[in-house]
């Protein structure tokens, strides 16, 4: 359009000089001649016409200057306030190893004062004594002949699984910008004689043990929650993870949730956020509850290909779940936040061990972290008591 109406200036320029010329050189004896005058109208026509082409290309150089000077500013803006981010992350990572290892040389001093002291481990309290948090299993237990840890072998932990009244642990999700946890990593605490393990799933065990690992992960979880809402003048601001396995899912079509982790029959408590694997996303996508609880969901996943990310989003998939060595090992794992930002995800790092790794993955782009870096699972303390949850 501004091709057009400048074509169209030119022409009504050419034609209004034109006019005005001729009548003048006409009346001039000097230019009586007709060639000589159209060669001089033509000539007049012609830095005419080049001296708006010079006004306008100044004009474009004058804005395009100054679009280059924006983006300058806004760039140094951009790095200013990254630096600042990085120092304010440094400073956060910094305090919370100093706590963390501050609670690590007080659980070891207990240790060493109980074992001084010929006294056994203290069992957990349900009154709400804090208990020393145990061995952290990791995601995904492998089957072995020869087993050197028997609080890691499966069948132990089968055995733990199926019998044990487990505890809720906590393992805060830590937003490095903010200097804050943003959400917390529920852990199922077990104990079996003198072992005690923190545990979120055990993939290789039949379904059956994977559903109970979640009823019971969920069933504290509820409680838990629960708890947080019977504070009178409290709001509680930090949802709970809770890992849920793919036979769970399909078990929740079939009955609800009250039903199969015995919680009563209230309605369920906000601030829950059930985490679950990529494959059982995609198999039951959006995953379906036979009460009609919508759940907040998050997703959990080594790599997120482009057209899956897009297919959570259709699911309602708030957030997405990688381990730091698998995004610190993909060279191009900027890629999730252009993609998951314009379509409402954010991403959460887990298993960051160290001081490196964080740093790493905030230059990255990503502030959402858990990991033995940030803290450990830690036992809720005044947790409500199983019989308790099923009253109104």
């Amino acid at each position: 359009m501004r091709k057009v109406l400048f074509a169209l200036f030119v022409v009504i320029l050419f034609f209004t000089i034109y006019q005005v010329l001729t009548p003048i050189l006409s009346a001039n004896p000097d230019f009586s001649s007709l060639v000589v005058r159209d060669v001089l109208v033509v000539s007049l026509l012609i830095a005419a016409l080049s001296l708006v082409i010079s006004l306008v290309a100044l004009l474009r150089a004058s804005r395009v200057e100054k679009q280059i000077e924006d983006r300058l500013v806004a760039i140094d803006r951009a790095l200013s306030d990254f630096a600042n981010r990085a120092d304010v992350a440094a400073l956060s990572m910094a305090d919370l190893a100093r706590a963390t290892h501050r609670d690590i040389m007080t659980m070891q001093k207990q240790l060493a004062t109980d074992e001084d002291a010929g006294l056994p481990p203290s069992p957990p309290e349900a009154g709400g004594t804090k208990t020393q948090p145990g061995k952290i299993v990791p995601i995904k237990i492998e089957q072995s002949a020869t087993p050197s840890r028997p609080d890691t072998d499966a069948g132990t932990l089968r055995e733990m699984i199926e019998t044990g009244q487990g505890r809720l642990s906590l393992l805060p999700i830590v937003d490095v910008i903010e200097m804050t946890p943003m959400a917390f990593e529920a852990y199922a605490s077990l104990r079996a004689g003198d072992q005690t393990i923190d545990i979120q799933r055990a993939d290789h065990l039949p379904d059956s043990v994977q559903s109970r690992l979640s009823q019971l992960l969920l069933a504290r979880s509820i409680e838990a929650a629960r708890q947080f809402d019977r504070k009178e003048g409290e709001q509680h601001g930090h949802p709970i993870h809770v890992a849920v396995s793919g036979s769970f899912l399909r078990a929740a079509k079939e009955r609800s949730v009250e039903d199969l982790v015995g919680t009563g029959d209230r309605a369920l408590p906000d601030g829950l956020i059930l985490s679950v694997s990529l494959d059982d996303i995609l198999e039951q996508a959006p995953p379906y509850f036979a009460d009609d609880w919508r759940p907040l969901l998050a997703c959990e996943a080594d790599s997120f290909p482009e057209s899956d990310i897009r297919a959570l989003a259709e699911a309602d998939i708030r957030w997405l779940k990688l381990s730091a060595k698998a995004i610190l090992s993909e060279p191009d794992s900027e890629r999730y936040g252009f993609i998951c930002g314009p379509l409402g995800m954010d991403i959460i790092v887990t298993h960051v061990h160290g001081e490196e790794d964080a740093v790493a993955l905030l230059d990255r782009g990503f502030r959402y972290m858990s990991g033995h870096h940030f803290g450990i699972p830690r036992p809720l303390r005044r947790q409500v008591p199983p019989g308790e949850a099923g009253s109104s």
